[in-house]
């Protein structure tokens, strides 16, 4: 439109040069994104132990999705299955049944020292007779020699189950500002996703109708025309950012 324009010397070469300008800075944004796309997929490659420079196909088209669970929900659900605190939680058991172990062989249970046993020195030797019954008492614990030499352990190996409680504690409110987090994001990029679509878009698109149409019959200038072109593009863009943003507030919620 505009080199007829020209033609006609109804517009300025300054039209097609702009025209031309745009085109060739699209172009290059298009070879741009190629050469970081050949970059994500030697690392994805990596990622699976395959060579760098291996074919991948085309991902398919991700279905939109939502997340089934309400906030309310994901608390309990994230700080049960959380690996983190789960892993937590097992080392906190381990130190317990340590502390546990050591003060039973510390301070052993009271007992009688009741045995039934076969002497089998005597069997061996032929003379006859019951076998042996013997009792033979424990002293009272803290009458004995060796008590209380693993006493300052326990107390240090309780210290480390206390603190690693408390960071169990400190890990579960993290947890919880995560999800509330990556909840926030999931609904501004849903939010930004539903107004992309059914408002900014349809707006733009008929913007760029109604600049397209005033330029070739002359009502407007074509920097007018770009102004609109270029808004429709970034609205584009902004869309799938959002869904990029949406789909990724969603796997660190999964």
């Amino acid at each position: 439109v505009a080199q007829a324009k020209i033609r006609v010397d109804k517009a300025k070469y300054s039209a097609v040069i702009m025209a031309q300008v745009e085109l060739s800075k699209l172009a290059n944004a298009i070879i741009t994104l190629e050469e970081q796309r050949e970059t994500l997929i030697a690392r994805i490659n990596t990622l699976l132990n395959r060579p760098a420079d291996a074919a991948l196909g085309d991902p398919h088209p991700i279905a939109d999705t939502d997340i089934a669970l309400s906030l309310d929900e994901l608390y309990p659900t994230a700080l049960e299955r959380h690996q983190e605190l789960q892993q937590q939680r097992l080392r906190i058991s381990k130190i317990e049944t340590i502390v546990e172990l050591a003060t039973r062989m510390a301070v052993p249970d009271v007992s009688l020292g009741a045995s039934y046993f076969e002497d089998r020195m005597r069997l061996s030797s032929g003379v006859d007779g019951p076998a042996s019954f013997m009792t033979k008492p424990t002293l009272n614990n803290r009458q004995s020699p060796w008590f209380g030499q693993r006493d300052a352990y326990i107390r240090e190996v309780e210290i480390k189950g206390g603190a690693m409680k408390e960071m169990l504690t400190a890990m579960e409110d993290q947890t919880r500002f995560r999800v509330k987090q990556e909840h926030f994001g999931l609904n501004t990029a849903k939010r930004s996703i539903s107004l992309y679509r059914t408002t900014l878009l349809p707006q733009a698109g008929q913007a760029l109708e109604a600049a397209g149409a005033a330029y070739r019959s002359g009502e407007t200038d074509f920097i007018t025309f770009l102004d609109t072109e270029r808004t429709l593009l970034k609205f584009r863009l902004e869309e799938q950012r959002a869904l990029r943003d949406f789909r990724v507030h969603l796997a660190r919620l999964e």
